[in-house]
């Protein structure tokens, strides 16, 4: 028994030795890429369905629907969040944007995202200013300082 007993601490012991001469590296965890998005430019990012949301200037929310951008330019609005009649000129007949305009105005150089209602005898032009582009996130603004308010926000 007594052999057994030293025999075991013998291996005991060069166990123990062995560990403490071993170095310990912890393993580094692997790398995992986070997943970004690139978003294309507005006029093919804004074709599809999106989640519509307009604030005011003091960005209290007005109106919540959805919106589809074709890629022919047709807007499709079932929650009619662009008004579907014109004071002056009637009943809109048909909506459609463009989202690349160059700015007829020289006080906004650069491009513009139009938005259009057409009635039978006119066409009344919205113009806003485009304030984030992101894959699944785009606002517009139609006049002001670029602050994200007095304007529309699209979300997927």
């Amino acid at each position: 028994m007594k052999q057994y007993l030293d025999a075991r601490f013998v291996i005991s012991s060069l166990v123990v030795s062995c560990l403490s001469c071993m170095e310990m590296h912890p393993l580094t965890p692997p790398e995992i890429p986070v997943p970004t998005c690139q978003a294309p430019p507005i006029e093919k990012n804004i074709i599809g369905t999106w989640k519509f949301e307009s604030h005011t200037s003091s960005n209290s929310t007005i109106k919540k629907g959805t919106v589809t951008f074709t890629k022919d330019g047709e807007i499709i609005d079932p929650d009619s969040l662009w008004a579907n009649h014109v004071d002056y000129a009637g009943a809109v007949l048909r909506k459609t944007y463009n989202p690349i305009l160059p700015s007829p105005f020289p006080e906004f150089p650069g491009v513009l995202f139009a938005t259009y209602q057409h009635t039978k005898s006119y066409t009344q032009t919205t113009y806003f200013r485009v304030w984030e582009n992101e894959c699944n996130w785009i606002r517009i603004q139609l006049n002001g300082p670029i602050d994200g308010r007095n304007g529309i926000e699209f979300t997927r």
